[in-house]
């Protein structure tokens, strides 16, 4: 498995190499699903472009509405205070995720953006109304997150764009979430 190894301190930078290198090239969040893909040989990237040097990505605004960088780990909506109460939902889906090294690097952003039908914080995100939001090189665009996911493995991410956050709107007053993994 050989690579161009790839760290951007922006934004644009990012947008710039996902474009330049197109299909040759991976973002890359917490990694855990897209470094076991390449070790299995269903992926290899000639260029993997490193998400985690790109302020912003890792942050959680929750005042009313909830907004998720791409880079916000599982264990931080575990562990984040907002998401104790009303929203316990993100923090009972990110609780089954894998084990605790997982939760530790594995991403939400990395989470929808494979598009796994197994994925536990995406069903939660859906039954929250989430929409997304990408940078690409055609500027940024926001969208619902089940038009996001179009099948499985698939998104509607077009070519050299990436996924920089997760926006989810205001509960409604008297209103609570939980989640349970079946």
């Amino acid at each position: 498995m050989s690579f161009e190894y790839h760290e951007p301190t922006s934004l644009a930078e990012a947008v710039d190499l996902g474009a330049r290198f197109g299909a040759d090239g991976r973002f890359l969040a917490g990694g855990t699903d897209l470094i076991i893909q390449m070790r299995r040989g269903k992926l290899r990237p000639r260029h993997v472009v490193s998400l985690h040097r790109i302020p912003g990505l890792d942050g959680i605004g929750a005042n009313g509405a909830v907004t998720l960088g791409a880079l916000v780990t599982h264990r931080a909506l575990e562990r984040h205070p907002a998401f104790q109460g009303r929203l316990r939902a993100l923090v009972e889906g990110a609780e089954v995720v894998g084990g605790h090294q997982i939760r530790n690097v594995g991403t939400v952003g990395g989470n929808i953006v494979n598009a796994s039908p197994a994925a536990d914080v995406v069903p939660v995100l859906l039954a929250l109304d989430a929409t997304v939001t990408c940078v690409g090189p055609g500027g940024e665009r926001t969208l619902p997150l089940d038009g996001f996911l179009v099948a499985p493995g698939q998104t509607a991410r077009r070519p050299g764009e990436l996924l920089t956050g997760v926006h989810l709107p205001a509960l409604p007053g008297h209103s609570a979430t939980a989640f349970l993994k079946a």
